[in-house]
């Protein structure tokens, strides 16, 4: 499956990992490079993805950010980081929800705690998809929303591709999305729970659209 999905790295790709390789998950959120891109844009929303240095450092990309989407709030604080977020966003004039949930890897298929971690993100992604549209400021050009977590892999992820999923796309066309996006990204390793999480929380927010429908739903490709 990551195999069938995976690109050829973009020149962000390469830049990322040059900037990573002198520096640690536990290196200072001050020495991360912004990593936020661009993922998805219409006429309604553009949706960036990102690590927590892109929340921290989000006016380098896109200085008019509407709302953040915090998919790692119960972590661990890293350093670096701003002591309240909250202060931090509402300075800046941004929306931030925040989420919390742990992206635990190599868990059993079909045990208890497999089921309990797809039925924990399956409310995730309701209330994330709730709240991006119902906050959602009126505008005559797109609202930029960025989705983050630690490392912008996973949960942050998974949250941004339910959000498409909610604007009428399938679960293939909004991973296509990501992967044009960030072509080296393998989301969802060992994490075996996601995929059939997402492909549940699209059978429920799609349930009578085909692939084929979806594809002609009037969403504009990525410029």
């Amino acid at each position: 499956m990551h195999n069938a999905w995976r690109r050829e790295w973009t020149p962000e790709d390469y830049r990322l990992d040059k900037a990573w390789k002198n520096l640690s998950m536990r290196s200072s959120l001050e020495l991360w490079p912004c990593d936020m891109v661009e993922v998805f844009r219409s006429d309604r929303f553009r949706f960036f993805l990102g690590s927590l240095a892109s929340a921290l450092k989000f006016q380098e990309k896109c200085p008019d950010l509407h709302m953040v989407f915090t998919m790692n709030a119960e972590d661990q604080p890293s350093d670096g980081e701003p002591p309240d977020w909250a202060v931090f966003f509402k300075e800046r004039n941004v929306l931030n929800f925040r989420f919390g949930g742990y992206d635990k890897t190599n868990v059993k298929p079909g045990s208890p705690e497999w089921l309990q971690k797809k039925t924990e993100f399956l409310g995730i992604w309701t209330d994330v998809v709730g709240k991006l549209h119902a906050h959602a400021p009126s505008s005559p050009r797109p609202v930029n929303v960025l989705f983050h977590c630690f490392g912008g892999v996973n949960r942050s992820t998974a949250a941004l591709v339910a959000a498409l999923v909610s604007l009428s796309m399938t679960i293939e066309q909004a991973v296509e999305y990501v992967l044009k996006a960030r072509s080296g990204q393998q989301c969802w390793w060992n994490r075996d729970y996601f995929l059939p999480a997402l492909l549940e929380f699209e059978a429920i927010h799609l349930p009578h659209v085909s692939p084929m429908e979806a594809e002609d739903g009037g969403l504009e490709e990525q410029a």
